[in-house]
């Protein structure tokens, strides 16, 4: 279940427009956008605002309108919800007179960026029928993505047109190894490992390597 937070956008009539307490959700949760129009009582009662996935027109797929709108002498403000955002989506607040949009502000910071590692894991040693890798903490600095990170998940599969197997949820403050057992003698296998950001299990997984397992 995805976690929900407001942003607020305020359009200021007069063309100055404005964005403020921005919030950030991870891919795939749930958001709440709230757009604001502010200006003189004529200018409220005539224009609305309205929240789109596109700047030229008014495109409300997936979008849901949380609250009637809030109007008083100078103030129009409506809170939409959109649910499963991903870092790919856009969107803006509209303005619109009849049917003719007079000014937009582009919705931006809302989704963070998933943390992958830079680097494939090393390997540890080496059985018949085991191999135990590890790698090194996430880094802000050097990989990719927001943090915190508080967890990796190690992959594996003998075969490139096999499905990634997972192995345990390795906690960040904990060793940073995982043995992968009942293997094949003799066999290549790619270990790939996860870094997991707070609050979701979503994941992107960092570079792979190659490690045999002995031969009998």
């Amino acid at each position: 279940m995805g976690y929900s937070k407001q942003l607020y956008f305020y359009i200021v009539m007069e063309f100055y427009i404005v964005s403020e307490s921005l919030s950030q959700e991870n891919p795939q949760s749930s958001v709440e956008i709230k757009c604001i129009l502010e200006g003189s009582t004529a200018v409220v009662s005539r224009l609305q605002i309205r929240l789109s996935r596109s700047e030229g027109a008014i495109d409300n797929h997936g979008i849901t309108q949380e609250t009637d709108p809030d109007i008083s002498a100078d103030r129009r403000e409506v809170t939409y919800r959109v649910i499963n955002v991903s870092e790919d989506d856009q969107f803006f607040c509209i303005l619109s007179l009849s049917a003719s949009i007079v000014g937009s502000i582009n919705v931006t910071g809302f989704v963070y960026k998933l943390p992958s590692l830079s680097d494939p894991p090393t390997q540890l040693t080496r059985t018949t029928t085991s191999v135990t890798i590890t790698w090194r903490p996430w880094d802000e600095q050097t990989d990719v993505g927001d943090p915190p990170v508080v967890a990796y998940i190690p992959y594996y599969k003998m075969d490139p047109s096999q499905d990634w197997m997972n192995g345990s949820r390795i906690q960040a403050d904990q060793t940073l190894e995982y043995t992968a057992s009942s293997l094949e003698s003799d066999r290549n296998y790619t270990f790939s490992v996860a870094a997991v950001r707070e609050g979701r299990v979503e994941r992107t997984r960092g570079p792979a390597v190659t490690i045999k397992t002995l031969c009998i």
